[in-house]
Formats: C-alpha cells, sequence, structure tokens
C-alpha cells in the first residue's frame, strides 16, 4: 500500500493519460483485490496480463462519458478524467495531489465536503448534488454517485463518478419560471376584471357629473381631470395584461411614438430618480405595422436591461427616426433588407459589455444577472422583433454604455386604417329602447344605469345570467337589448347568449369585460353570437357609440329580413 502511494506521487505531475495509468497501475489491482504484492519479475505472464488490465482500465476512465474523481481518505485528488477536463477547464496537472475543496468547490460545498471527510464512516453520502467552479469561474452542477473502497479496517478511497445537469436545471428552472408567469398572469386577469369593474363605476359617474356641469365651470375641469386620471389607471391594468398574457401578435397600424411614450411614462414612475429618463421623437414617423402590446414588451425589456446597467444611476434616451436602408448598410448587417424602416434607439450610459457578451445577450437562458436573470428577456425581444419582420442592432462599449437599435418596417400608406373620430358629449348618439342590464357589480349596474338614462334609454337591470334570462322573458317584446358581463357568480355572459339563442331569441348581445381582450379575440366573440363588445372601464362616450351601433346595425338587419 505505501509502495502505491509513493508511485503516484512520484508521477503526480505526468500528463493526464500517464496518471491514469498510474491509478490503474497502482491502484486498480488493490481495489479489485487482483493480486497481492509480490515479486511480478518471476510471473511474466501475470505482468503481460495485468498490463493489459492496466490499459484496459486507463481506456475506460479515460473515454468514460461522465466525470470521473477518485479521492483519497484525505479529500487529494488521484484520478481526474478526461471529462472532468473538459467540464472544468483544468488539466490532470492543476489538479492531482490537491484537495478538491482547495481546487473545484465555492464556499458552502467546500465546507460540507471538509465536514464528510472528516468522518468518512459516518458521513459519507452515496449521491448528491453540488457546484464545481471552471478554471474561467464558472458554475456546473453536477449529481455525484459515490463508492467507497475499503481495505479493512480503513478507507481507501472515494470513487466518484458524475453528471453535469447545469442546463437540465436551467430549463427546469426556466420552466418553473414560465409556470409562476402563467400562474402570475391568470392572478393579474382576476385583479384587473374587478379593477375594471371599479373603475367603471368611477368613470360613469365622471361621465354623468360631466354632462350635469357647465362646460367652463371649475367642477367641469376638475371633473375632466379626475377622468383622465381613472383611464389612465385603466391603461395601466391593460398593460400588466399585456405583459402578463399569452396571446398571439395582433398586427395594426401603430403609432411608435405614442407606443413609447406610454412606456416611457410607466418606468418613469417606477425607476430609481437617479436615473433620468429623455425622449428624442421624429415627429414625422409613419404608421408601422405592429403588435403594440408585444412592442410595448420589447421596449420594457431593454428598458430594464438599461436600469440594471446603472446601479449607480445615469440616463436612458429613447429615440425615434424614420430610416432608409440601403446596399452599404446590408454589407454590414447581413441579416437587413433594404427599404425604409422606423429606428427605435434605447441609449443608456451604463457599465456597457464586452465582445463576448455581445456575442451571446439574445441567446436563450444567456445572462450576467447573477442569481437575478432568467436569461429570457432579450432572447424574447429578438423573437417577437423578428415576427415583426425587422430585427435588433446592439452597439456598446464596456465602461461607456450600451445602444439597442430596433428597426420595424414601414407599412404602405394604402394599409393604414381610418380611425374613426372621437365623439364629444355634445354629439353622443341617444335613442328611446329598453336595454337589460346584466353585471354582478353594483357600482358598474349603478353608473351604468344612469349612463343609458341619461342618453334617452329604459334600463333595466340583472346581478346575473339566471336574473336576466328571467326579466328578458318577462319583457321581451320591450328589450331590444342585452349588455352582459363575462363572469357573473350562476350564470356569466356566454351561458346567457347561449340559452337566448337555444331557445330562439334572437336580441342582440353586447359583451362588456375587464379582462384582456385583443382584436383576435373580438373575431371570436362575434362568431359566438355577440353583437358587440365593450371593453371595461368605459366612459358614457364609449358606451354610447357602441349601443347605439349595435342597435342600429340590428335594426337594419331585421329590416332586410322582413322583405326577404
Amino acid at each position: 500500500m505505501k509502495s502505491s502511494f509513493k508511485m503516484y506521487a512520484q508521477k503526480a505531475n505526468a500528463k493526464d493519460n500517464e496518471a491514469a495509468l498510474v491509478f490503474c497501475d497502482h491502484v486498480m489491482p488493490e481495489m479489485n483485490d487482483v493480486v497481492e504484492d509480490k515479486d511480478f519479475s518471476k510471473n511474466r505472464t501475470l505482468e503481460v496480463k495485468l498490463a493489459e488490465e492496466k490499459i484496459f482500465h486507463q481506456t475506460i476512465v479515460r473515454t468514460a462519458q461522465v466525470l470521473i474523481i477518485v479521492l483519497d481518505s484525505d479529500g487529494r485528488i488521484l484520478v481526474f478524467n478526461e471529462k472532468c477536463r473538459m467540464v472544468t477547464g483544468y488539466s490532470s496537472n492543476e489538479v492531482l495531489g490537491k484537495k478538491i475543496w482547495d481546487v473545484l468547490l465555492s464556499e458552502p460545498d467546500s465546507e460540507t465536503f471538509q465536514e464528510m471527510f472528516r468522518d468518512l464512516e459516518r458521513n459519507f453520502r452515496t449521491n448528491f448534488e453540488n457546484t464545481l467552479l471552471t478554471k474561467n469561474g464558472e458554475s456546473r452542477t453536477i449529481v455525484w454517485n459515490n463508492t467507497l473502497i475499503r481495505k479493512p479496517p480503513k478507507i481507501l478511497w472515494v470513487v466518484a463518478t458524475g453528471e453535469d445537469v447545469t442546463e437540465r436545471r436551467a430549463l427546469e428552472t426556466q420552466l418553473r419560471h414560465v409556470q409562476k408567469m402563467e400562474a402570475v398572469g391568470t392572478l393579474a386577469g382576476g385583479i384587473a376584471h374587478d379593477f375594471n369593474n371599479m373603475l367603471t363605476g368611477i368613470l360613469g359617474n365622471i361621465s354623468l357629473a360631466k354632462m350635469l356641469s357647465p362646460e367652463e365651470s371649475k367642477i367641469h375641469q376638475l371633473l375632466h381631470q379626475a377622468e383622465e386620471a381613472a383611464e389612465r389607471a385603466g391603461e395601466l391594468t391593460k398593460q400588466l395584461l399585456g405583459f402578463s398574457r399569452k396571446q398571439q401578435p395582433n398586427f395594426g397600424p401603430t403609432d411608435v411614438n405614442k407606443t413609447v411614450d406610454k412606456i416611457v411614462s410607466l418606468i418613469r414612475r417606477s425607476f430609481p430618480e437617479n436615473i433620468e429618463i429623455k425622449t428624442e421623437f421624429d415627429k414625422l414617423i409613419p404608421t408601422i405595422k405592429a403588435d403594440p402590446s408585444q412592442l410595448e414588451q420589447v421596449l420594457l425589456n431593454l428598458a430594464i436591461n438599461a436600469r440594471d446597467a446603472m446601479p449607480e444611476g445615469g440616463h436612458i434616451i429613447f429615440r425615434t427616426k424614420i430610416v432608409e436602408i440601403n446596399e452599404k448598410f446590408i454589407k454590414k448587417y447581413s441579416y437587413a433588407r433594404c427599404g425604409f424602416f422606423v429606428r427605435i434607439s434605447i441609449i443608456d450610459t451604463g457599465t456597457g459589455m464586452d465582445k463576448q457578451t455581445q456575442s451571446r445577450i439574445f441567446e436563450p437562458f444567456f445572462t450576467t444577472k447573477k442569481d437575478k436573470g432568467t436569461g429570457l428577456g432579450l432572447a424574447m425581444c429578438y423573437g417577437l422583433i423578428k415576427n415583426h419582420e425587422g430585427w435588433i442592432n446592439l452597439h456598446s462599449d464596456a465602461g461607456i454604455g450600451t445602444t439597442f437599435e430596433i428597426y420595424l418596417p414601414v407599412i404602405k400608406a394604402k394599409e393604414e386604417e381610418r380611425h374613426c373620430e372621437v365623439l364629444t358629449l355634445c354629439d353622443m348618439p341617444r335613442g328611446s329602447e329598453t336595454i337589460l342590464l346584466a353585471d354582478d357589480t353594483e357600482a358598474v349596474l349603478f353608473s351604468c344605469r344612469h349612463m343609458l338614462e341619461c342618453l334617452g334609454y329604459k334600463a333595466l337591470v340583472a346581478r346575473d345570467g339566471h336574473e336576466a334570462y328571467d326579466i328578458y322573458e318577462q319583457s321581451r317584446d320591450e328589450v331590444s337589448l342585452v349588455v352582459t358581463d363575462l363572469v357573473m357568480p350562476r350564470c356569466g355572459g356566454r351561458e346567457l347568449l347561449k340559452r337566448l339563442r337555444s331557445n330562439g331569441h334572437q336580441v342582440p348581445v353586447i359583451l362588456a369585460s375587464g379582462y384582456a381582450i385583443t382584436s383576435n379575440s373580438i373575431a371570436e366573440i362575434e362568431e359566438e353570437g355577440f353583437s358587440g363588445f365593450v371593453p371595461k372601464p368605459f366612459t358614457l362616450v364609449s358606451l354610447a357609440s357602441v349601443v347605439r351601433s349595435v342597435l342600429d346595425a340590428h335594426e337594419n338587419k331585421s329590416g332586410k329580413d322582413d322583405h326577404v
């Protein structure tokens, strides 16, 4: 046994394959009790046999696709195979003869290992997971299976075989993050629904109070400011839903400056005061075809990235500009293409990035924020902009700052949609029909009822779908329209619609909801049979417009049917 350790000490600085050879020649035989200590020169056949066995064991150790580390009873590294070298970056020469906690382990694991080796009989663990520190300072997560090799009454060696599960654990972490975000999204939807119901009551009552006050009065001005504040609160709820929910892209003509300004308003309220945020807008920016919610996600992620790069404070500039991409530009950036593009620049005065970080910045799960970032934010930005037929350029200098440039194609003028004129209090459409309201929130019922009555309509109220259906059955000849909430106890808006249609009632039904609804969702709502949609919170103006539009459309349809 002593001769084995003496031989090992003499060859501790040998090359990788020689180290494995030493282990196989002087450790393996004793581990397997192949031979006893005797004069091998007297038996040439046995020498050849041992040499072959030595090469066989050496090959297994060297080429194994798992990490193999053999430690003596004091924790010194005796064997360090090729897979260990690939994972850690250390060669055998750099670690052999050293205690494992002095070379490969971080502080917590180092203390745990030292405690285990103080009493291997009592503290030894067959399976565990820990972190190895690589030569360049990175951490790798390894799952170990360990075996004690004994020569009673002593423990000679610990043979550890390990699997690098770093990427697997990262994927599991990301999966948990995604599941958590889905749960947050569901929770946000519920909170937004309740919050929007409250805002509907607030906005409705403000609209009514404005109608009752002289337009030039101080009260009217104060009510107008309160109305704008409530509408901003509604926008915050929409942004929360937009950042949380899973949704398909909802492309349409988008005002870039307004979208950027919305994000700037959001982050000014939440970013530290030592970060100054500026905007430089090109007023001639044309309309682009984009999903505003996804564009907001990208801008918010890049803004957060800029904030995190400036722990001591600094400046963030949002700049928009119309640019023409030519062949010269494409020679430098092969992924670009010719034409007119809107360029959105997000410039910070933060720590910047080195070339290596820049080359990996859009990779999924790559992050420089140890134990904080998920590594998905910028990868998501890259994917969303690519889906918009655009791209992102990055310019950064370590210690100076970073600039992200988003390029989005300009849509043709003929693709631009004509936006409807915004109605004022003076020219709101009115009527005299009877409308049935169904909602489980008293504040919504109160404000909606009074808004409809101010517009000349007669309003009937119900607190769930069952009550609404019963009221309709009693007053079917009188009710011209139903306005219903989506989610109510006992019977929601969808169930109410199905019950009406299954019993042959063709009364138009408008869906009012505080949940997030995209234009794609509106199309699905119309396919279900709803005649219109009004998002909560809504004002007197928006309610008047939708109600009159649906009533007129139904009247025209009924008139045509009568003449068939």
